[in-house]
């Protein structure tokens, strides 16, 4: 497993979150779309919700003793 510094993981958190709203904004602005275009667009928003979870999780975890 790659270790991170706790600055590392805040900014790659900060830019997962940055992109997700992003993604999201549009999506509000064009409303859902259908079909396959429905895939595509959720296809691109999943990851940065996917990663945005993952690396939350791992800088705001606190270390066990």
């Amino acid at each position: 497993m790659i270790k991170f510094n706790n600055t590392t993981l805040f900014f790659l958190f900060s830019a997962s979150l940055f992109f997700f709203g992003i993604m999201l904004s549009s999506i509000i602005d064009e409303g859902f779309k259908e079909g396959k275009d429905l895939f595509y667009q959720l296809g691109l928003i999943i990851p940065a919700l996917i990663s945005a979870f993952s690396f939350g999780t791992k800088l705001f975890k606190k270390p066990k003793n």
